[in-house]
Parts: C-alpha cells; sequence; structure tokens
C-alpha cells in the first residue's frame, strides 16, 4: 500500500517582493498621519506651555499696573519701530494702599493741600505711622498730585531733588492724626532737602477727584538676553535710555532684575491713549518660543488710574 506523499511550499522570490512592496507602500501612507498627529501634540502641549508662561507675564505687569499713579506710564527702547521697555511709578505690593483723598478746602483744624504752595497736608485713611513700633520701615518716598502726562512725570522727577515744584515731591513723614467724626486722618509732610523739617512745594494742580498717589520709584519691563525682565530699585526717571539710567543711578540704590518670562523671542509696548468714558490701555506683545516654533500673544491692560 502506498502511504501519500505531502508537498510543502514555500513563497516564491516574486510574491516576497510583492509583499515587501505592499508594506513599503502601507508604511510610505501611514507614517506621516501617525507621525504628524504625534508632532502636532507635541506642538500643542509646547504651545500650550508657552501660552500659560505670557499669562504669567501678563498677569505680573496687570498687577503692577494696578498700582501705578496715573499718567506716569511711558514706553522707550525702541527697536525696528517697537517700544521693548515700559517704565511707570509705582507703589511696593504689601505696602498700605497707594492712594488717598486729600482735604482741598477748608476745615480747621485739618490742613487742606494748596497746591501752588504746600509744606504738609492731610489725607482722608491711615496709610500707617512709620518707625521701629509699627513694623513700617520708611514711609512712601515720594508722593504724585496732579501730574497730567508721562512727560510731566519725567520732568518733575529729573527735577526732583533740585527744584521745590512739579507733580512729584518727597515725603518726609506720614503721622496719623485723631481724625474727624472717628474717621481716620493722616498729616503728609514735604522735606525736599531730607534734614527732617517740612519744606514749601509747588504742586502744578489738583488731581481729578483730589487723590495724592504715593510711589516708591520707578519700576521698567523689558525684553532683553530672550528674557521678559522686571526692574525696580532704581531712581533715575529721563528720556535717556533705562540701559543708561541703570548704570548712574543714585548713591544708595541699586537695580534689581529680576526674570519674569523666559523664551522671549521680541516684545513690544504702547500706550494706546484714553477717549471719553475710556481709559488709556498699555498694549503688550509678547511673542515665546523655540528654533522655528512660536506664538504671539498681545494683550490690552487698561490703566485704570490714568485719570
Amino acid at each position: 500500500m502506498l502511504m501519500p506523499t505531502h508537498q510543502h511550499r514555500g513563497f516564491t522570490l516574486v510574491e516576497l517582493i510583492m509583499v515587501i512592496v505592499i508594506m513599503a507602500i502601507i508604511a510610505a501612507v501611514v507614517a506621516p498621519l501617525i507621525g504628524g498627529k504625534y508632532g502636532a501634540v507635541i506642538q500643542s502641549t509646547e504651545r500650550a506651555k508657552w501660552v500659560q508662561q505670557a499669562e504669567i507675564g501678563f498677569f505680573l505687569m496687570r498687577r503692577d499696573l494696578a498700582r501705578a499713579v496715573p499718567n506716569s506710564v511711558f514706553t522707550s527702547g525702541t527697536s525696528g519701530g517697537n517700544d521693548q521697555i515700559a517704565e511707570f511709578l509705582f507703589r511696593d505690593l504689601g505696602e498700605p494702599d497707594f492712594a488717598y483723598r486729600y482735604r482741598h478746602r477748608q476745615f480747621n483744624p485739618w490742613d487742606r493741600l494748596q497746591p501752588n504752595n504746600d509744606s504738609s497736608f492731610d489725607v482722608f485713611g491711615s496709610p500707617g505711622e512709620y518707625g521701629p513700633h509699627t513694623g513700617l520701615a520708611q514711609p512712601p518716598l515720594y508722593v504724585s498730585i496732579g501730574a497730567e502726562s508721562a512727560a510731566d512725570v519725567r520732568s518733575s522727577w529729573e527735577n526732583l531733588f533740585t527744584s521745590p515744584d512739579g507733580d512729584i515731591a518727597p515725603v518726609g513723614d506720614i503721622t496719623n492724626q485723631a481724625g474727624e467724626n472717628g474717621n481716620p486722618i493722616a498729616n503728609v509732610t514735604i522735606d525736599h532737602d531730607d534734614d527732617g523739617s517740612a519744606d514749601n512745594h509747588d504742586f502744578d494742580g489738583h488731581s481729578p477727584h483730589y487723590r495724592a498717589y504715593f510711589t516708591n520709584g520707578p519700576v521698567a519691563y523689558r525684553c532683553l538676553d530672550g528674557q521678559l525682565q522686571r526692574i525696580h530699585g532704581y531712581n533715575v526717571l529721563s528720556n535717556q535710555p533705562l540701559a543708561t539710567r541703570l548704570s548712574s543711578i543714585r548713591t544708595g540704590n541699586n537695580p534689581v532684575v529680576s526674570r519674569a518670562l523666559d523664551n522671549v523671542l521680541s516684545c513690544s509696548f504702547r500706550v494706546i491713549p484714553g477717549q471719553s468714558y475710556q481709559p488709556p490701555s498699555l498694549e503688550v506683545m509678547l511673542e515665546i518660543g523655540e528654533g522655528s516654533e512660536s506664538i504671539r500673544l498681545i494683550d490690552t491692560i487698561q490703566l485704570e488710574n490714568g485719570a
């Protein structure tokens, strides 16, 4: 009896080549789709991170500008048609409120402000007494009344230590008083020569709503070396370039440069004048990214103290 035989047959060379070609075609079609989606996920993640970083920068600027002296914001550092530096007078966070109503009419025994020539005046409120027993190291360094533009502020600041007139005056001391009908009142003295005695000052006029704005000096935001930097602790405010002013600060002041953002490719600042029922604003553009990938975000920050 004959036993059945089994024939074992494999792939031919032609069939193998056809399979390889088909797999190559499939890979060529599918791989870009998968890779593209994966790359899009990576890019989306990076962009979300940059958006979050930019929001941190916008938040820091909004927070500082909320305590800015009215009409003190200006831009400079022009490069390629864009202003890359924004500066303004600022009251440090953690200090008492920076704006107080002052008395503008005679009401003895309290002191009203005579803007054309006065050495002290009362404000409604309690900015705080300063000294070892209070925990407040020193009063705010300066007070601004009647500022109408950033140009006026810069001019007053340049003459602050040489001329007893302008929109800004150095504060000598703040003393809380008994007040009127139980409401707190504080007396503010002006001291130009820092000798402890009150000196007369000639403000340019009254502020809207009769508010006095206290400040410890300027703050700047600038783009430099791939960073958005925040600078404070300097006291030279003029039309000179910021770098020049930082290199020639007055004795006893050390500018503090802190890094607000990294991966900044470019930025620009623009002050938009106010209109009826619309306060002025600061337009901020930030471009953030790495290599060939970047995003550009624009935020318009209202200067609510601008009037």
